[in-house]
């Protein structure tokens, strides 16, 4: 992980597991944390820009036989967020949170050699109202060492956004629940490794119905996932890699307050795609060099209305205001990047890695208010990222510490912005009024910390 960027041991793809994954038959402890802070502004008005993240899990694994079926329980507490605040001036605010938090419990076993069932079940323990997330897995091991696994499962989220749009001050909750299945599959081919994976999500609401009368959010969407990767060796300890990832997501949802509709998102997309070819070395003294090339683009759409009924006063407002809003937005980037991990001693393990990335990021909203109801246009305004690109380098290192039954695991990145250039002013009206200032800014700290022991 110190070195950065390496492609090679990610998984063939698909949803997000609670599940151990361990194959052997030993007691299992980790403690794992990581934190990202990925941006901070702070300007002389006191507005404030700022992205951050963190995730913290532990997790245990016992063993409950030693026969054939080679039976484990698995516990796992797990709690991670992430915020995001966005003051562009007094009268135009945005922030977002999301949180997840959640106990499980696992179970999986091996009924025949050729067989491997993994069951969990979880809930969330900051709020209970919420249903509880399950995931079941079976694999099967084919002869020729093929490997063919089926996934399903449901998991909840929890999440916030905050907007102030001239008079309009409210929370939207986004709320959901996840639920999909994936199938994927190893097929080893003599000196070539092939993998793929297909996906399929459904998005809906995530709020008990008994909260039918508070403020919520009803989505329905859909999400379609695909990837094919394969590593080929060229001779001695060398391999290349190539791998193609795309992801497509789109739905719409419905805003409810007091049992009454209030907003509506009549359409959202998000598409992802990602192109990634890599060269690794490996020594016989177990150290291991590796370059990659990475091109990825992600771009989304939204389309919606809302009403300041539920967060305005009828005392300040008796006509409802709708403010209408129409948000596209892209961010497209390439990577070159190169990292080694080499052993030092017997107990110590050290990582390097570097990276050059450009990126092409690309926004644009447009809002207006409705004149008479829901008709006409007043107060229209357009906005746009006045950035056309930005030059930047990541640095990373890590270090691995095995001392008896303990591993210690730590990585740091950091991203070093180099240049960013923006388009000029036309005086159109397409990027946001000036801001204050900048008295400080930071980020762009990404660190990760796992302590393990196992007997």
């Amino acid at each position: 992980m110190g070195m950065g960027g390496n492609p090679f041991p990610a998984a063939t793809g698909g949803v997000s597991s609670f599940l151990s994954g361990r194959s052997n038959n030993n007691v299992y402890v980790s403690l794992e944390y990581r934190t990202d802070d990925i941006y901070r502004e702070t300007r002389l008005d006191g507005s404030e820009t700022m992205l951050r993240g963190d995730y913290r899990r532990l997790s245990l694994s016992v063993p409950l036989s030693d026969s054939l079926l080679s039976a484990k329980l698995g516990v796992s507490i797990t709690s991670s967020g992430s915020s995001a605040l966005i003051d562009e001036s007094p009268s135009e605010q945005a922030g977002y949170t999301g949180e997840h938090n959640t106990v499980s419990v696992s179970y999986e076993m091996r009924p025949f050699p050729s067989m491997h069932l993994q069951a969990a079940f979880g809930r969330r323990y900051d709020a209970m109202r919420f249903p509880g997330n399950y995931e079941g897995t079976i694999s099967f091991f084919i002869p020729g060492g093929i490997t063919v696994r089926g996934k399903l499962g449901s998991w909840d989220y929890s999440e916030a956004l905050q907007i102030g749009i001239t008079d309009v001050q409210g929370i939207l909750p986004l709320d959901y629940v996840r639920r999909g299945w994936e199938i994927s599959a190893d097929l080893p081919l003599e000196n070539l490794q092939l993998a793929g994976f297909v996906r399929e999500d459904f998005f809906s609401s995530g709020a008990n119905p008994s909260r039918d009368y508070d403020t919520r959010f009803v989505p329905d969407g859909t999400g379609l996932g695909i990837g094919v990767r394969g590593a080929a060796a060229i001779g001695g300890n060398r391999r290349v890699l190539l791998s193609v990832n795309g992801e497509r997501i789109d739905g719409s949802g419905v805003f409810y307050s007091a049992g009454q509709k209030y907003g509506e998102i009549d359409k959202f997309e998000l598409l992802n795609l990602s192109l990634i070819g890599g060269f690794e070395q490996t020594f016989d003294s177990g150290g291991l060099l590796e370059a990659d090339l990475t091109w990825r683009q992600i771009g989304g759409s939204l389309e919606g209305e809302a009403e300041n009924w539920p967060f305005v006063s009828i005392l300040v407002s008796p006509i409802p205001v709708r403010e209408n809003v129409n948000l596209n937005g892209s961010i497209s980037f390439c990577q070159l990047h190169a990292g080694g991990d080499i052993p030092v001693a017997k107990f110590l393990r050290l990582s390097l890695g570097a990276s050059a990335i450009r990126l092409f990021p690309k926004v644009t909203m447009d809002s207006w208010e409705s004149k008479y109801l829901v008709f006409g246009v007043r107060g229209y305004k357009a906005r746009s990222l006045n950035t056309r690109f930005v030059d930047a380098a990541i640095v990373s290192a890590g270090g691995q510490v095995s001392l008896l039954s303990f591993v210690l695991n730590y990585s740091i990145t950091q991203l070093v912005p180099i240049r960013i250039a923006k388009t000029q002013s036309q005086g159109d009206g397409l990027t946001p009024a000036s801001t204050s200032p900048v008295t400080h800014s930071s980020g762009g700290l990404f660190q990760s910390v796992t302590l393990s022991y196992e007997f």
